[in-house]
């Protein structure tokens, strides 16, 4: 063989060793990413003073209206709370991978709820 062959045969076969190492870097899914739809930033987090109602659709179901009229349809409103027209200040996240046949606010999850001072 001569040495120009040799020097081709080299250089062909770095030419496909660098063809195979930069497709083997091509960028790939982080399958560790959190599920962001069950863990919620701070900013997904509000607070609310409102009260609770009653509503007579579907069966009956319960609401809470903010004290600026704003309607939430909570997915976990615990059963000591679920008192027409109570007072409560609650800690909420909203729930925009969740539906509900309610069809009358925005749907929450409830992560804290109290009743307000005085009732």
């Amino acid at each position: 063989m001569r040495k120009t062959e040799m020097s081709l045969i080299v250089l062909l076969f770095c030419i496909a060793w660098l063809i195979m190492l930069t497709s083997a870097c091509t960028i790939q899914p982080d399958n560790k990413k959190e599920n962001t739809s069950q863990m919620a930033s701070s900013s997904d987090v509000f607070k609310i003073q409102g009260t609770i109602m009653h509503k007579n659709l579907e069966g009956g179901f319960f609401v809470i209206v903010s004290d600026d009229n704003q309607i939430y349809d909570p997915i976990n409103l615990p059963e000591a709370f679920q008192k027409d027209g109570l007072k409560v200040n609650a800690t909420a996240r909203y729930k925009s991978d969740t539906m509900s046949f309610h069809m009358v606010g925005d749907i929450i999850e409830i992560i804290d709820i109290t009743p307000q001072q005085g009732d």
